[in-house]
């Protein structure tokens, strides 16, 4: 019997529509695949039916036909610095990395990461269409089941990206795709060997929150218990008449958004009172494994960790409730946005540090 303890999960860009041969992409699969720590999915495999509508004196349900068929749905995982930047590339399109400690410079206490470079890479969400076939770049992921052979849903949009950190748990991450088809495809033996999950994920003990004016005016704010960030790129899936079941086309079908919603312990006002003003406040949050010295990258020196680190430069609250629910302590709520600050150019920016060279 099948188990998820099994399972693994892939995705790889593959830059248009048009689908890769699945045989060259087996080939691939040491290369430009890459592999993730994944906690479960829901991605369906949908056929739509065609059903006769004309009327010929019986009361069954009259024949159907195949119609689109195409994937669709999230997975849910404990991001890893390692490997989050594939989905971090998918789902906002333009990167920029800088090394920034050469290989085999680590020193002694640099335990899981001896000798290797260190990277910083820049995310931020594209501003013009991969494309005119789809307005992220394609990418397929792979997930294989524990029955033999693996799941591709191949050439589709990556259109959301959550990252969630609370306090006393593991972060959480939460992707959602769409994909032009669906099919099964063997797992080479080397394949079976990819058990990694080429990281560690971040623990909310290394998560810290700063709100300011602007990013050279940041304060430290530690009432914070809860934090969720949610990119949504919508696309739309669009069939045409050129011979093909699945999907032809994923054009943007709204404005991107950037949803900031969390809890804090409601001690003061001061958070409200900036809810009221409805004025944009810079927003950043910062998760760093700084708590082993194992996870340092580089000598001591350079002090670079595993992080990532999300700036909203144009952050509001759109809803704040504090309800008095009995004798217990109060916990504020609240829900907001990111917006366009056009001093930056830009509504979210993610930068990343890790030893992968590059996505």
């Amino acid at each position: 019997m099948a188990s998820g303890t099994g399972s693994q999960i892939a995705i790889i860009r593959v830059g248009s529509l048009t689908l890769p041969n699945t045989t060259v992409m087996v080939g691939s699969f040491g290369g430009g695949w890459r592999w993730t720590n994944f906690v479960s999915e829901s991605i369906e495999h949908t056929i739509e039916e065609l059903e006769e509508g004309a009327l010929t004196g019986n009361r069954d349900t009259p024949p159907s036909h195949q119609g689109a068929s195409f994937g669709q749905g999230d997975v849910n995982f404990e991001p890893n610095p390692n490997a989050i930047g594939s989905w971090l590339y998918a789902a906002t399109g333009v990167l920029s990395s800088q090394l920034v400690v050469d290989a085999g410079s680590t020193g002694g206490n640099s335990g899981n990461f001896a000798g290797q470079a260190g990277f910083t890479h820049y995310f931020v969400p594209r501003q013009t269409e991969h494309d005119e076939s789809s307005f992220n770049e394609p990418h397929a992921v792979l997930v294989h089941k524990d029955v033999g052979s693996a799941w591709l849903f191949n050439a589709g949009p990556i259109t959301a990206l959550s990252f969630n950190f609370t306090a006393g748990q593991l972060g959480t991450s939460r992707a959602t795709l769409m994909s032009k088809a669906v099919g099964l495809m063997g797992r080479t033996s080397f394949v079976t060997s990819l058990v990694s999950s080429g990281g560690r994920p971040w623990i909310w003990d290394s998560v810290s929150v700063e709100i300011g004016p602007n990013s050279g005016n940041l304060a430290a704010i530690s009432d914070f218990e809860s934090m969720e960030l949610d990119l949504t790129v919508p696309h739309e899936g669009i069939v045409a008449l050129n011979g093909e079941k699945g999907y032809a086309k994923f054009p943007s079908s709204d404005f991107r958004r950037l949803a900031v919603n969390g809890t804090l312990c409601f001690q003061t006002n001061s958070e409200y009172e900036q809810f009221v003003n409805y004025e944009p406040r810079h927003l950043r949050i910062t998760a760093r494994q700084s708590a082993s010295s194992s996870q340092l990258i580089g000598n001591p020196s350079s002090a670079f960790y595993p992080t990532i680190q999300i700036d909203v430069p144009a952050f509001k609250m759109t809803s704040f409730s504090a309800p008095v629910g009995g004798p217990n302590r109060l916990v504020a709520s609240f829900r907001g946005k990111g917006e366009r600050a056009d001093a930056y150019g830009l509504m979210v920016e993610y930068l990343l540090t890790n030893v992968t060279s590059g996505y």
